[in-house]
């Protein structure tokens, strides 16, 4: 699973196209193989545009949305949603976006 929201926004909408699509398709089609796994797609692609919503990351650049919350002296108040784009500047931004992430993953996967 990734969290992107350019990737999962582009699948998102290529599996909504072979849903509204699939009578369609012709039997020498390309896309015809990829018919029986449309709803898969389409929840691959909607998860993951909502990771990369959460994680601010856009075809893997980080967005500063909201600006930050974070100031010298310490933090001003919470974040309206998502990571705080001043982690990306942190020493240790790979230590702790890999341990979000990961619990993340092991929470989708129970639910």
């Amino acid at each position: 699973m990734f969290g992107d929201i350019g990737h999962g926004g582009l699948l998102f909408i290529f599996s909504i196209y072979l849903c509204w699509a699939k009578d369609s398709l012709g039997p020498g089609s390309l896309l015809k193989a990829a018919v029986p796994a449309r709803y898969l797609l389409l929840l691959m692609g909607f998860c993951a545009f909502y990771n990369g919503a959460i994680y601010n990351d856009f075809f893997s650049i980080p967005l500063n949305l909201f600006g930050t919350k974070w100031e010298n002296n310490g933090c001003t108040g919470v974040y309206p949603f998502g990571m705080d784009p001043e982690w990306y500047a942190s020493e240790f931004d790979l230590l702790f976006f890999n341990s979000f992430k990961m619990k993340i993953a092991v929470i989708f996967g129970v639910i």
